[in-house]
């Protein structure tokens, strides 16, 4: 198992167990807190689909839409790509998640503003500025296993841009 962890906020799982006359090479449960992707749908299952708008208020066309392995950025006073602007931008990501009937925590780490929905309900507001220096969780329930469609909708204000969204099953 390899894993790196740089912004203190992910966790991960590992275990394995041998059963009866299993194989030699026991088989291996591996979780994280972003659930694993599920495959085939309008909106990716393997990434994340994200529209990078060059305003604040997610408004007109995305001046860049592309697929992004996760949520997890520290642009600092940088923009999130070449020919973008630094500041005052906002993108919208979306993923279609395998997720268990079961209760959730749904979290985020912004500057500066993000909203998290699942199936299009708001399951965590922190959609005003922030500097980043807390994060934001809510517990939520998921009444129903099967696919499921997260939202996330971040705005930059000026200054620093960071953001990390996560879940974790409980």
């Amino acid at each position: 198992v390899d894993y790196f962890d740089q912004a203190d906020i992910a966790k991960i799982h590992f275990s394995f167990t041998r059963l009866g006359d299993a194989p030699a090479e026991p088989p291996v449960v591996v979780s994280t807190t972003t659930p694993t992707p599920a495959p085939g749908s309008d909106v990716p299952g393997y990434a994340w689909y994200g529209q990078y708008y060059n305003n604040q208020g997610l408004s007109g066309d995305p001046l860049v839409t592309r697929m992004d392995e996760n949520i997890g950025f520290e642009w600092d006073n940088d923009a999130p790509m070449k020919d973008f602007p630094a500041d005052f931008f906002s993108v919208h990501w979306a993923r279609q998640v395998e997720l268990y009937a079961d209760n959730y925590e749904f979290c985020a780490r912004a500057d500066d503003g993000v909203q998290i929905f699942v199936d299009g309900t708001l399951v965590l507001d922190a959609w005003h500025p922030s500097d980043a220096s807390q994060n934001y969780c809510n517990e939520v329930d998921i009444p129903k296993a099967g696919l499921h469609i997260v939202d996330v909708y971040y705005y930059e204000h000026g200054g620093e841009a960071l953001i990390y969204v996560w879940w974790d099953r409980h």
